[in-house]
């Protein structure tokens, strides 16, 4: 009887153990229950998409809002051998991407919240910038999917008080 016990026991360890391929939402904090203070629906979840890079220089920070041909056309794969990109199902996921100008400086992009506010997908984030030149440059980015269901009319991307605004 101990025997089965301990075996059941090891069993469902190793079970729980396993891990998924399935991508995890961006973890938005506490942000995205505790900031708002207009009745907004639950915040929606974004899932990040690795493993791409912009070929785009810019000047000025963009952001997008993509189809397949217009993802293909200003981001390639950076795929290594650790590694492969994110796939992405253009039919039941939309798009998202943060771009910002090339830079000597570690930069990193962060979703800190979304909300769902008269049919605008809020998504609200913040760039850190760190303080030591580096000497070669990178393009910061943050590329993201959602669901293709999402009952929204357009995107919101909100940092620092700046909105820009697309209509899906």
């Amino acid at each position: 009887m101990n025997k089965i016990l301990f075996l059941a026991v090891i069993s469902a360890f190793i079970l729980s153990s396993c891990s998924s391929k399935t991508p995890q939402p961006i973890d938005q904090g506490e942000k995205a229950s505790t900031e708002n203070t207009i009745e907004t629906e639950p915040s929606i979840q974004l899932y990040p998409v690795d493993g791409y890079f912009s070929t785009v220089k810019l000047t000025e920070p963009k952001v997008y809002i993509l189809d397949q041909a217009t993802f293909e056309k200003n981001f390639q794969p950076a795929k290594t051998m650790e590694n492969s990109p994110t796939e992405i199902n253009f039919d039941m996921e939309k798009v998202g991407a943060i771009v910002l100008p090339e830079t000597p400086f570690e930069t990193t992009i962060t979703i800190d919240s979304t909300s769902l506010y008269n049919k605008t997908l809020h998504i609200y984030y913040s760039i850190n910038k760190g303080q030591e030149k580096r000497t070669f440059t990178i393009i910061p980015t943050e590329i993201f999917t959602f669901d293709a269901e999402v009952d929204a009319a357009s995107v919101s991307f909100d940092n620092e008080g700046r909105s820009i605004k697309i209509d899906l």
